[in-house]
């Protein structure tokens, strides 16, 4: 704990973990005892620093993400996959797949593209078409 608090600059729980682990290696339970309620306070602190950091990360992330894209906003690639599943393309549809996955996503398209994803890992190219259906007819299907 003393290293790995330490690696992420958490100074103060690097100290108090530091100062557990010589009790525990003496077996001075005593100032184990004495020494638990500073370490958690810093390993609290500490937790709720990397919250609020990865907190302020995913709002950085959602926002320079910009809105979330429509299937029929991603119609070429939808009708690209298709193309590739069909011809049993593997190398094009997985870089459209990769395409797909960095896109901002609603949550049922973004599990339509994970299970696609999976199927065409595992060579099941109907069933991944069947999947990909489900986006709608509209997104895949010459008008």
């Amino acid at each position: 704990m003393k290293g790995a608090a330490a690696v992420i600059g958490a100074a103060g729980l690097s100290a108090e973990a530091a100062v557990l682990e010589a009790a525990g290696k003496t077996g001075d339970t005593a100032a184990i005892r004495e020494g638990l309620p500073d370490f958690y306070k810093y390993l609290k602190k500490t937790v709720e620093s990397i919250r609020t950091a990865l907190e302020a990360r995913g709002r950085e992330m959602a926002s320079s993400a910009g809105a979330v894209s429509s299937p029929d906003e991603l119609e070429p690639q939808f009708r690209a996959l298709k193309k590739a599943l069909e011809g049993g393309d593997i190398e094009t549809a997985d870089q459209l797949l990769d395409g797909l996955r960095g896109k901002a996503l609603d949550e049922t398209t973004r599990g339509i593209v994970e299970t696609v994803s999976n199927q065409a890992l595992m060579i099941e190219f109907e069933a991944a078409l069947k999947t990909l259906e489900s986006i709608g007819e509209r997104a895949l299907n010459e008008k």
